[in-house]
């Protein structure tokens, strides 16, 4: 495994899933949504570390792009993060915390601002965060 504060690819990969679930979870993934995750990975997330050399938080972008690919379940998505964030709860600090919420957040406001389905889930991840 991996020494660095924020743990290996799975959290990247994790997030992916998470992301994903915010953006899929009313039926539509919108390139708003989509060209916004790309921009908080390149502006916020690959700040955080490196891993193997390469820069880790590509593990988010290249988890969510696969998911699209594969019209995935968003909720199997979301439970598999929620699973990674109990089992591994050490690796989430404030700082990766605050950045989750916001990158879901958004996400979700990226296209035509936050619907019922985008709030549910984002409250969601609220409970999940603070445990």
């Amino acid at each position: 495994m991996n020494n660095s504060k924020t743990g290996d690819s799975k959290l990247y990969e994790n997030l992916g899933k998470l992301f994903y679930s915010v953006s899929a979870c009313d039926g539509h993934i919108h390139e708003l949504e989509t060209l916004q995750l790309k921009q908080l990975v390149k502006y916020k997330w690959m700040s955080l570390e490196e891993f193997d050399g390469a820069d880790a938080a590509t593990h988010i972008e290249t988890t969510f792009d696969w998911l699209v690919s594969q019209s995935a379940n968003f909720e199997e998505c979301f439970v598999a993060f929620e699973n990674y964030k109990k089992d591994h709860s050490e690796i989430f600090s404030k700082e990766i915390c605050k950045l989750t919420l916001n990158t879901a957040y958004a996400i979700a406001d990226a296209f035509e601002g936050i619907n019922n389905e985008e709030m549910a889930m984002l409250k969601r991840l609220v409970k999940i965060l603070k445990n």
